[in-house]
């Protein structure tokens, strides 16, 4: 994982990136760095929710963009890496803002 990318700590340098790069830079990063699921706050975070809240009142009413689901044994939501990634090119490339 690229030392600016990381979704741990109390400061974190992405979402400075966030605001300055492209989604297809963004997707590159996450692609790069993440393996093959997102969860937590660096699932909610790459969909641009300010909050995890955010992220659950937008799953509850199926406004997330990607597709996201549950692991056997394991806690919390996932979604692929990779839909995640062609979301925010899908983005980048209608130029949404």
């Amino acid at each position: 994982m690229h030392d600016n990318w990381r979704f741990s700590g109390s400061e974190r340098k992405s979402d400075n990136m966030a605001s300055k790069a492209s989604g297809t830079k963004l997707a590159e990063h996450l692609v790069d760095g993440s393996g093959p699921f997102l969860t937590g706050e660096a699932l909610w975070k790459s969909l641009g929710f300010p909050s995890a809240a955010a992220f659950r009142k937008a799953k509850e009413r199926g406004r997330l963009g990607v597709r996201v689901f549950k692991l056997p044994d394991r806690s919390g939501t996932f979604a692929f890496t990779q839909d995640v990634a062609e979301w925010l090119r899908a983005i980048d490339k209608e130029k949404i803002m």
